[in-house]
């Protein structure tokens, strides 16, 4: 939607210190945060079993991917169909140097999950297992998540 919008022109227009490519990206992670935590929420309905965790993902993702689709047919303009399509590629024609910080970011998610690595190997035993080792799953759950919608990457 960010590319479709032109990268936010409101917002631009109110925060002129954020710039077209970094709307992009903060619009990717809230809506990666925004599927994260409804597969979250479809598997906690359901039963949180790891099952119950991949397939909600494969249904949201099936949703998401739909919506991307719908933007791409309906957008009308060539350009803003092929800038999606490089963005879901991971294109890196339009990267510069300047981007690395920013790239960088997502390199901070690496010391959390080996902070945390010894629960996720707990939770791949299995729930009841996880939470006698005293694990709070839910929790866990959610934060690695999370976590994983924040890797930023360059339009």
């Amino acid at each position: 939607m960010a590319i479709l919008l032109g990268a936010g022109y409101v917002i631009r227009y109110y925060l002129p210190v954020i710039t077209e490519p970094y709307l992009v990206i903060i619009g990717a992670f809230i809506a990666a945060s925004l599927a994260a935590l409804l597969v979250y929420f479809l598997s906690f309905i359901r039963g949180a079993s790891p099952v119950t965790i991949i397939l909600a993902g494969v249904a949201v993702m099936f949703v998401f991917s739909t919506g991307t689709s719908l933007i791409q047919y309906f957008s009308g303009n060539p350009d803003v169909s092929h800038a999606i399509v490089m963005w879901m590629l991971g294109s890196v024609t339009n990267v510069t140097l300047n981007y690395i910080p920013y790239m960088a970011l997502s390199l901070l998610a690496i010391p959390y999950y080996v902070l945390i690595s010894w629960r996720l190997n707990a939770l791949n035993l299995g729930d009841d297992v996880a939470h006698s080792l005293g694990i709070n799953v839910r929790n866990t759950r959610l934060a690695a998540m999370l976590v994983a919608a924040f890797q930023l990457r360059p339009r």
